[in-house]
């Protein structure tokens, strides 16, 4: 469905969700579930350094958001995230194209398994889903995997993943979580409506059925 210009139209009986103005934001919405892993409503992101993240400008949220043309949702996610397998799921049995965005809020194992997807999508062109099973296991395991469904070498994936260019694309998605809001996974993105937390196959083909403002 194409993006439509203009205010989203939500209409909260038919999803269940109260959204309210993203401050700094014109023309932006949210809502939360409840159902969040990580992070805390007051919680301030630091990045990769010791000094907070300047937010992202409209414009270059968008690019971050939606880098393609075709895609429709920017997902947050962290590998160790409990509540991101139930939401995950709902839509890989979707036919969506989406941004996936790393937010590691869950340990240095979470900010690993970042890297290494951040550098498999860099070096194929292809987005990195989250390989689901792999929750937990260690960089190898996830070398591998990366490996196998990238045709890349895991040597090489590991080099990436701890090259100047992942730490540049790891604090934009630091940064645009920080802009938006968003302090715990899975929170999703379509147009200029946020979503945080898992949420309801319902609720979610809901808001997918709706018109939403263009990301622009």
């Amino acid at each position: 469905m194409a993006l439509a210009w203009g205010w989203p139209q939500i209409n909260p009986r038919d999803t269940a969700l109260r959204f309210a103005p993203i401050k700094g934001l014109p023309g932006w919405q949210s809502a939360e579930t409840g159902a969040l892993s990580g992070g805390a409503a007051d919680a301030v992101f630091l990045g990769l350094g010791d000094t907070p993240l300047p937010p992202l400008a409209a414009k270059d949220l968008c690019a971050t958001l939606f880098p393609a043309p075709r895609t429709r949702l920017a997902v947050f996610t962290d590998i160790n995230c409990p509540n991101c397998r139930s939401f995950e799921a709902k839509l890989a049995a979707r036919d969506l194209a989406i941004t996936w965005l790393q937010l590691p809020l869950l340990g240095p194992g979470s900010e690993t398994a970042a890297r290494v997807a951040i550098a498999a999508e860099t070096l194929s062109g292809q987005p990195a889903a989250p390989p689901r099973a792999l929750r937990g296991t260690g960089v190898e395991a996830l070398l591998r995997h990366h490996g196998k469904t990238t045709g890349l070498v895991p040597q090489t994936l590991k080099e990436e993943a701890h090259s100047p260019r992942t730490d540049a694309i790891l604090t934009r998605h630091e940064r645009a979580a920080d802009t938006l809001g968003v302090y715990g996974t899975p929170a999703f993105v379509i147009g200029k409506t946020l979503v945080l937390g898992d949420l309801s196959e319902p609720r979610l083909d809901a808001l997918l059925a709706l018109d939403h403002a263009a990301c622009d």
